[in-house]
């Protein structure tokens, strides 16, 4: 691994657990510390320092993995079968478990994605399954655990865009190809863009 310094110049960081897969929902970087979660090639999750040692794992059919803005959680996602999901949150330091909550995979078999909100102690999953659908959910930790939130169910939304401050967002409505902007947390609507249609419109 490698980081750049602050003329960019790339500078060797460390190395991580060899027994790693690298793709993009299965490593993720502590925002501040040397530290790493990962999935490994047998679908177990772990985390591991950049000396390359592996500091803890859970077993389990992971297929997604996402550190906290802060650094203190990991989120993750497990299958349990084709129609249901654990999202499990554990602490990044010994990997002690903190919450967890099984949700129906609506598609079965989705490709799966965890994003940061800017701004928000949550973060959103998106289950996408093709011409089939795409369903994206806001995860949280409240006070009684941890919930989820279709954040679209009015349509087939993709995950958003975000503006900086976490206040709106910018998303596509993927069977209409219409454009949509909505505030945030509230999801309010607060604009929309059509597809255009015109000469140029296969473009």
């Amino acid at each position: 691994m490698y980081r750049l310094d602050a003329d960019l110049t790339p500078r060797e960081a460390g190395q991580l657990y060899s027994m790693q897969t690298l793709n993009l929902d299965s490593l993720s970087f502590h925002p501040e510390g040397e530290l790493a979660a990962f999935i490994m090639e047998d679908a177990a999750m772990g985390a591991g320092d950049f000396t390359g040692r592996l500091l803890w794992s859970k077993a389990g059919a992971y297929v997604s993995v996402l550190f906290s803005r802060d650094g203190g959680l990991i989120w993750s996602v497990a299958r349990l079968d084709g129609e249901f999901l654990r999202i499990s949150v554990f602490h990044s330091g010994d990997g002690t478990l903190a919450h967890s909550l099984d949700l129906e995979d609506p598609f079965g078999d989705s490709a799966l994605q965890l994003m940061d909100i800017p701004g928000s102690d949550a973060v959103t999953l998106e289950l996408a399954a093709g011409q089939n659908g795409i369903s994206v959910y806001e995860l949280s930790i409240q006070q009684d655990g941890l919930h989820s939130r279709e954040m679209f169910p009015q349509g087939c939304y993709l995950s958003p865009a975000w503006h900086p401050d976490g206040s709106r967002l910018f998303t596509l409505e993927n069977d209409a190809q219409v454009y949509a902007r909505f505030s945030y947390p509230a999801l309010e609507l607060l604009q929309e863009q059509g597809p255009h249609n015109g000469e140029y419109e296969e473009e």
